[in-house]
């Protein structure tokens, strides 16, 4: 990829009286230098960002409401 490095993505489930608690996590590191140093840092938090909504929606499609969804890429 050219804004990141290198990236693990994974998530957690923990149980809850009413459902579970899924979070979902992007670590990433921005490549070693050049002009996908500098993309990665414009837009490689937004990216993570952007996946880890997609699929915090998709889940939410497949298996029903998440009533609180919280974006935090690092």
């Amino acid at each position: 990829m050219l804004i990141l490095a290198r990236y693990r993505m994974g998530f957690s489930l923990q149980p809850l009286p009413d459902g579970c608690r899924l979070t979902v996590f992007v670590d990433y590191a921005l490549p070693e230098n050049g002009l996908g140093r500098l993309l990665g840092r414009l837009a490689g938090g937004a990216y993570a960002r952007w996946c880890v909504r997609k699929i915090l929606h998709q889940a939410a499609a497949r298996f029903g409401r998440i009533p609180a969804m919280v974006a935090d890429a690092r």
